[in-house]
């Protein structure tokens, strides 16, 4: 009987990098810091050879001993780490999930990891832009809000001039 061995995913060393910055750190005695690339206007240009719209070169940078930026990077860690596990385990769960996954109390405090989801989202939007990989290669899906079953119709009752109509049937 063989064994199958797994291999690390090109996304899974992607994610232990992050914790060997930690690491390399702590063994310099320095602060720990990730450079994450800025999501904004400002930081986004028109290439026109590609016709696409890219991002740009600017970063932040997210350090530890900020305290400021102490609780942002210990839930990119946090997050991070989540998202290791389902590589190593090869599954796939929502944006909702990772959220559970990482909230808690932090011990001896009344502080929690994340108090809404809206905190956690961004964290993985950022890690998949520090490390140039997609949602879904991180195996991360966006939760379904509900499902519906059976015929489905769509209409426009807002546009006087359609009178109604049914604008799709599915």
């Amino acid at each position: 009987m063989t064994t199958k061995t797994k291999t690390t995913t090109v996304v899974e060393k992607k994610l232990i990098s992050l914790a060997d910055i930690v690491i390399q750190a702590a063994d310099r005695s320095k602060d720990p810091t990730f450079h994450i690339p800025i999501r904004a206007l400002s930081n986004v240009f028109f290439n026109e050879k590609k016709g696409l719209i890219e991002m740009g070169s600017k970063k932040q940078e997210r350090s530890f001993f900020n305290v400021g930026m102490a609780k942002r990077f210990m839930q990119t860690v946090l997050v991070a780490d989540a998202l290791s596990e389902l590589q190593r385990a090869d599954l796939t769960t929502s944006l909702r999930e990772i959220y559970y996954r990482t909230k808690h109390t932090i011990k001896d405090s009344h502080e929690n990891t994340f108090d809404a989801q809206d905190e956690s989202d961004p964290v993985i939007e950022d890690l998949e832009v520090s490390l140039a990989t997609l949602r879904e290669e991180l195996h991360v899906s966006a939760e379904n809000r509900g499902s519906i079953v059976g015929p489905v119709v769509f209409g426009d009752d807002v546009e006087p001039a359609l009178g109604g109509q049914v604008l799709a049937t599915l």
